[in-house]
């Protein structure tokens, strides 16, 4: 799964997919934890955890689970014990059917030059302000910071790499 494409996509979703804001803040924290799993299909985390990494409530917790599932953006296994935790698998968007549809209609806008003259002026505008971080970065820094709590500057530089490439 690749981290960065993963969260701009999903950025990029929720503008024709709003969601509540619990159930954002779920889906980021959701998405770091298991790339500190290193992207195992299906991880557990206990409910005290994304309670305490999400600043969400026991009801609003289970509000968001329910909102995420309900989008198609997790998985979520409750455990048979009542005192284990569920296990969870992202919904990545590179994988879905749904999402085949979209890049290609994003490609055929694109080829059509719908999308081809933003493109070139933002190339453009990169090569300008090489050394000076984006807009667009700053955007996905404050994006993680937000939900993250705090982004080191080894990320920074790698989403600065990212975002101008």
């Amino acid at each position: 799964m690749n981290y960065l494409k993963e969260l701009n996509t999903f950025h990029e979703w929720l503008d024709t997919n709003p969601l509540p804001s619990g159930a954002i803040v779920l889906w980021y924290t959701l998405m770091a934890l298991n790339n500190k799993t290193n992207w195992q299909g299906e991880f557990t985390v206990a409910n005290g955890t994304l309670q305490a990494k999400t600043g969400l409530s026991r009801q609003q917790l289970h509000r968001a689970r329910t909102d995420l599932i309900n989008a198609g953006r997790i998985k979520y296994k409750k455990s048979n014990r009542v005192n284990q935790a569920g296990k969870y698998s992202i919904v990545s968007f590179d994988t879905r059917d749904g999402h085949k549809a979209d890049t290609e209609e994003y490609t055929n806008r694109t080829q059509s030059g719908q999308e081809l003259s933003t493109l070139v002026k933002h190339k453009q505008d990169i090569n300008k302000t090489k050394h000076i971080p984006s807009l667009a970065n700053a955007r996905v820094i404050h994006l993680a910071e937000q939900y993250f709590i705090s982004i080191s500057e080894r990320d920074k530089y790698l989403l600065n790499d990212f975002v101008t490439s």
